[in-house]
């Protein structure tokens, strides 16, 4: 088995692991769809994965039968990982007024890594919990709305208190600044890094880099040989993630309508 194609069957496998936490999953010839009625309004828990080698066609099928598959009033369909969308059908996506977008999964080894002496990162429990929460919060609430922050909080709350998903918080000085997702995959030992988050006023000072140190050596710690985590195709993020020592093995194609 070629490198490309390890990554893409283990990669995979953690993230349906990670999402099955909270996603129904219905399987069809065509697509795997993802649905999550406790958090209607996060499009990330709601999506038709084709399951199929990417052709025109094919994915012109999975978006006619998307929206009744999720029953949501968006559309989000994801490619197979490493298809774009090709050039002819792009066109008539923006013609129905689809947009596309790309994941990055990037990949991280855990055999040496960097101390985190800037900052202070805590595990979520008891009132350090409240402390991540409220970071968490705080955050989704200023970029997103605060009543989806609240309901996203609700809905994850229960598995942070269980530690399924281990919540982290990064303070300065006491003060409660950022938070972050860790999750170990019992099936492929990979740590998955999710939900990253350094409140706006404490950005590009140095923290969230500091703050990924420490989560990637928590995960080393856990027992993780290698990290992941998914991010937006843009230069900023790639150069963070990059300078940190991710590696990018994988793109996926998203493709959209009507998601406000």
């Amino acid at each position: 088995m070629n490198k490309a194609v390890h990554f893409e069957k283990v990669l995979d496998a953690a993230e349906d692991e990670y999402l099955q936490l909270f996603c129904k999953v219905k399987k069809t010839a065509l697509y795997k769809a993802y649905t999550d009625d406790a958090l209607k309004g996060m499009y990330s828990h709601h999506f038709a994965k084709m399951t199929t080698p990417y052709h025109p066609i094919l994915l012109k099928e999975v978006l006619a039968h998307s929206k009744s598959a999720l029953n949501r009033s968006f559309v989000h369909v994801k490619l197979p990982f490493n298809s774009r969308v090709d050039k002819r059908t792009r066109s008539y996506l923006l013609e129905e007024e689809y947009y596309c977008d790309l994941d990055l999964y990037y990949f991280h080894t855990l055999e040496e890594i960097e101390s985190c002496s800037r900052v202070m990162t805590k595990l979520g429990e008891g009132d350090v919990l409240q402390d991540a929460c409220f970071a968490m919060e705080m955050y989704d609430a200023r970029h997103i709305s605060a009543s989806f922050a609240k309901s996203k909080l609700q809905r994850k709350k229960p598995y942070y208190l269980a530690k399924t998903v281990r919540l982290y918080v990064c303070y300065e000085k006491g003060v409660p600044i950022g938070s972050a997702e860790l999750y170990l995959s019992p099936v492929t030992g990979l740590a998955k890094i999710e939900e990253v988050a350094i409140l706006d006023e404490y950005q590009r000072m140095g923290y969230g880099s500091s703050f990924m140190k420490c989560l990637l050596q928590e995960a080393a710690q856990l027992g993780a040989e290698s990290a992941y985590l998914v991010t937006m195709n843009d230069e900023g993020s790639k150069a963070f993630y990059e300078k940190l020592g991710f590696v990018k093995v994988l793109e996926q194609e998203n493709v959209f309508k009507n998601l406000l």
